[in-house]
């Protein structure tokens, strides 16, 4: 994509935010001027400016303060690590260069010359992870760049043009939210990482296909214990098996496979899947955030526990119900979520997961969902999904949930066809008949909500009885 498309899309896009330009100060997201600033649960963005001294890779920079900045004085000269993005890492050290990691620099290169009028903003003076490792500072900002005469947010810009990947922040989150549209949008549009299987080597079974979700819910409050109810799966889907030795997993940051973001050359950046791997046709691969031991034949792995710290308790953060849809944007806030991708030896992109979808989320098939709470003595407790299509529906990566319990569903729903999920006692699963014990007594007589979701958190159906038919939003 030319960058003088690029630029005018994020124009657009500001300018449905209704900003109107009054010069080199102030900003909303998009690239747009305007006199407003972000808020977000009492924070407010500290603006400061300065000239582009070196663009040093896609997401970080040296700039030259002309004025205070959290973090460093007027006419210091400031490492700016890019808040939001993640591109792929150039050559340094003994580190090879990972593959799109010439396209995210050259983009900023042609987004900011030297001296280039620069905005950076943040709520704090936050330190980037590996600040001091290698004795330089590297400060988190968003970063603007006067193009054109608007400021054009250049985190944005690499994103929609599919050489970065959205990062998880736990302090600065500023634009956290619209960065996830648009790396969805550049996933939807199939742009630059996420258009191209071959762009480093065309080695590594170029036809294989596949569809990938994350399971990132678990039965009842999240916690280190119960991480391992949670997942990266990959299905193939094509006809012939994948040989994925040595294919790897990845996150937005470093930390899948216990990586820090310090010394990248030296850590544990990927989860490297062993020698032997080969997943048949219809057969899932399976990679729990959690403590566990792998098993290649069984297609499940662990990743030994390792945590975004952002989070504290376990990997897959919840995703607030409702965010997800057709078209969908979510608040302008943190919106949870999290995303992993599966990348082969030459590291290009080949499948990914990432949730809540925000950007032209597909719409499910219209399942329906209903529940008989046992009301008026019965005994019997059960949930029903009815498929009135004249189609078979595939349930794998959906999802039914009541109060925070949770049932994952796999295999296909036959056309005009009613599955019964029985919520007391035990039996043999079928494709039409399911045991949920751990949900005993959990549809209350006197009201709720059950839902069944997608895995990116898109709402198939609900159903509300009685008088609190409101859902409990996720809770931990």
């Amino acid at each position: 994509m030319h960058v003088r498309s690029l630029v005018g899309r994020i124009a657009v896009s500001a300018g449905l935010l209704g900003a109107a330009l009054t010069g080199p100060l102030g900003s909303t997201h998009g690239a747009a001027a305007g006199s407003g600033s972000v808020r977000e649960s009492g924070r407010q963005l500290i603006y400061c400016y300065g000239t582009l001294a070196k663009v040093d890779d896609g997401d970080t920079i040296d700039v030259h303060l002309t004025s205070a900045c959290p973090g460093g004085r007027k006419g210091d000269l400031m490492v700016v690590r890019n808040a939001g993005i993640q591109a792929t890492e150039i050559a340094h050290g003994n580190a090879k260069a990972e593959c799109w990691s010439a396209e995210g620099r050259t983009l900023f290169r042609s987004l900011m010359h030297r001296r280039q009028q620069v905005r950076l903003s943040s709520y704090f003076a936050t330190p980037a992870p590996d600040s001091g490792v290698r004795g330089v500072a590297r400060w988190r900002k968003y970063v603007d760049a006067w193009i054109g005469g608007r400021w054009v947010d250049v985190q944005a810009a690499e994103l929609l043009a599919g050489d970065a990947m959205w990062k998880q922040e736990p302090v600065e989150t500023a634009h956290l939210a619209d960065y996830m549209r648009d790396e969805q949008e550049a996933m939807d549009d199939q742009a630059g990482m996420w258009g191209s299987t071959n762009h480093c080597s065309d080695g590594y079974d170029q036809s294989a296909q596949f569809e990938s979700w994350i399971v990132w819910k678990t039965d009842g409050p999240d916690s280190g214990r119960t991480a391992y109810e949670e997942s990266f799966d990959v299905k193939n889907v094509g006809t012939t098996s994948v040989d994925l030795s040595g294919w790897r997993i990845r996150d937005g940051s470093h930390h899948f496979a216990g990586g820090t973001d310090r010394d990248v050359s030296g850590q544990r950046t990927y989860l490297v899947l062993p020698s032997g791997t080969v997943l048949p046709p219809g057969r899932t691969l399976v990679i729990h955030p959690s403590h566990g031991v792998s098993n290649p034949s069984t297609f499940v792995f662990s990743n030994n526990g390792h945590v975004w710290t952002g989070h504290g308790r376990n990997y897959f953060p919840n995703a607030p119900m409702g965010h997800g849809g057709f078209g969908a944007h979510p608040d302008r806030a943190y919106p949870g979520g999290s995303q992993l991708f599966l990348l082969d030896p030459a590291l290009d992109f080949r499948a990914w997961a990432t949730y809540p979808c925000v950007y032209r989320c597909a719409l499910p098939a219209p399942l329906t969902i209903w529940a008989h709470p046992g009301v008026g003595g019965h005994n019997r407790e059960y949930v029903t999904i009815h498929n009135p299509t004249s189609d078979p529906v595939d349930l794998t990566g959906d999802v039914v949930d009541m109060d925070g319990r949770t049932l994952n569903l796999s295999g296909d729903l036959a056309a005009d066809a009613t599955m019964t999920i029985h919520c007391k006692g035990k039996g043999r699963s079928t494709a039409l008949n399911r045991y949920w014990d751990d949900l005993s007594h959990q549809l209350p007589n006197g009201g709720g909500t059950i839902w069944l979701r997608t895995a990116s958190d898109v709402t198939i159906s609900t159903y509300s009885w009685g008088d609190r038919g409101t859902y409990n939003y996720y809770k931990g």
